[in-house]
């Protein structure tokens, strides 16, 4: 039995229903993909990552995409977040995240990579 189930047009190959752990990935992915203030009459929706993927990877970058993951996060009831580590590579950086899936008393890792060279967002 699905606790949460909604659908979805991207990455997906003749499939559009998602149900529980991977509807609220999609639904987290989405919220990391739109740039902060975006959204129109939701000005705090989205991320700042976008606008700090060209900065050098400082103390206080990483600080400041850390807080904006924890805050995107926090705005999920569905899951709460138990550790993150963010990491440079030579296009961008990465966010890996160990997630605890509430209803489902499921706890798994999600990988976000951003690439600063084709400016896009990968979930691995």
């Amino acid at each position: 039995m699905a606790f949460f189930k909604g659908f979805s047009t991207i990455g997906l190959q003749n499939r559009w229903k998602l149900e529980d752990t991977a509807l609220i990935k999609r639904d987290i992915l989405n919220h990391f993909q739109t740039r902060r203030g975006e959204r129109l009459n939701n000005p705090g929706f989205g991320s700042i990552i976008w606008e700090m993927i060209f900065e050098g990877m400082s103390d206080e970058s990483r600080d400041a995409i850390s807080a904006d993951a924890v805050r995107i996060i926090d705005a999920e009831p569905r899951v709460s977040l138990k550790d993150i580590t963010i990491t440079r590579f030579q296009y961008g950086f990465q966010i890996e995240m160990d997630l605890y899936f509430v209803n489902s008393n499921v706890a798994e890792p999600m990988y976000i990579q951003f690439n600063q060279e084709a400016q896009i967002m990968t979930s691995i």
